[in-house]
C-alpha cells in the first residue's frame, strides 16, 4: 500500500510540475492563452525550450503512470482518477497545440492538483473514491431495479390492456349471442302462438267438416225418403186409377 501511495504521490508531483510549467508557458497572469493557431505557433517558436520541457514533463507523467498501473492494480478507483488526470493533462497539451481557449479546464486541473498534494489527502480521496464508487454502484443497482420494476409494470399494464381488449371483444360477442338468443326466443314464441292458433282453427274445421258430413248424410236420408214418398204416391195414383176404371 505504501509503495502504491508513493507512486501516486510521484505521479501528482509530476503533474504539479506540468501544471506549473503550463501556467508559466501560458503567461504570468494565468489567463493569457493563445487564442489562434498563429498565436500558439508564435509562442512555440519564441519559447521552444520551455515548450519541449513542458512536453517532456508530460511524458514523465506518462511513465510514472504506467509504473503505477503495473504496481497498483488493486486500486482501480484511484487508477481511474489518475487516468482521468493524465487524460486531462494530454488534453491541455492538445489545446495548446490547437490554440483552444478553454480556461475552465485549466482551472479545474489546478483544483485537482491542489486536491492531491499530500499523502493524507490522497488517502482520504482514495477512501472517498471507494465510497463514492460503492454509493454509485448501489445507486446503479437501485436504478436498475427501478428500471426493471418499471419494465415489469409496463409489461403487466400491456398484458392487462390486452386482456381487457380480449374481454371487451368477448363481451361484445356474448351480447350479440344474447340478442340473437332473445330474438330466437321471440320467434319461437310467435311460432308457438301461430301453431296454437292453427291447431284451434284446425279443430274448428274438423268439427265443421264432421257437422257437414252429418248434415250431408241427413240430407241423403231425406232425399231417399222423398224419393220413396214419390214412388209411393205414384203407386197410389196408379192404384186409384185402376180402381176407377174397374
Amino acid at each position: 500500500m505504501d509503495a502504491v501511495i508513493a507512486d501516486i504521490n510521484t505521479l501528482f508531483v509530476r503533474l504539479t510540475r506540468f501544471y506549473e510549467k503550463l501556467a508559466t508557458f501560458t503567461g504570468p497572469d494565468q489567463d493569457v492563452f493563445p487564442h489562434t493557431l498563429h498565436d500558439a505557433q508564435t509562442r512555440q517558436a519564441t519559447d521552444p525550450g520551455e515548450y519541449i520541457s513542458l512536453r517532456s514533463d508530460l511524458f514523465d507523467c506518462k511513465a510514472v503512470f504506467n509504473k503505477f498501473i503495473a504496481e497498483g492494480p488493486e486500486l482501480d478507483a484511484v487508477k481511474a482518477t489518475a487516468i482521468q488526470q493524465l487524460q486531462r493533462a494530454q488534453s491541455m497539451m492538445a489545446k495548446i497545440e490547437q490554440a483552444d481557449a478553454d480556461h475552465a479546464e485549466l482551472n479545474e486541473l489546478r483544483t485537482l492538483k491542489r486536491k492531491f498534494e499530500s499523502t493524507q489527502n490522497n488517502q482520504e480521496t482514495l477512501v472517498q473514491v471507494v465510497r463514492s464508487a460503492a454509493t454509485t454502484a448501489t445507486k446503479l443497482d437501485i436504478v436498475e431495479k427501478l428500471r426493471q420494476e418499471r419494465d415489469d409494470a409496463q409489461a403487466e399494464a400491456a398484458q392487462l390492456r390486452t386482456e381487457r381488449q380480449n374481454e371487451s371483444a368477448e363481451l361484445a360477442q356474448l351480447r350479440q349471442d344474447r340478442t340473437l338468443y332473445n330474438n330466437r326466443g321471440l320467434e319461437i314464441g310467435r311460432l308457438r302462438n301461430e301453431r296454437q292458433n292453427e291447431s284451434a282453427e284446425l279443430t274448428q274445421l274438423r268439427q265443421a267438416r264432421a257437422l257437414y258430413d252429418d248434415r250431408a248424410a241427413e240430407i241423403g236420408r231425406f232425399r231417399a225418403d222423398a224419393a220413396q214418398v214419390q214412388t209411393d204416391r205414384a203407386e197410389l195414383a196408379r192404384l186409384r186409377l185402376h180402381n176407377t176404371n174397374a
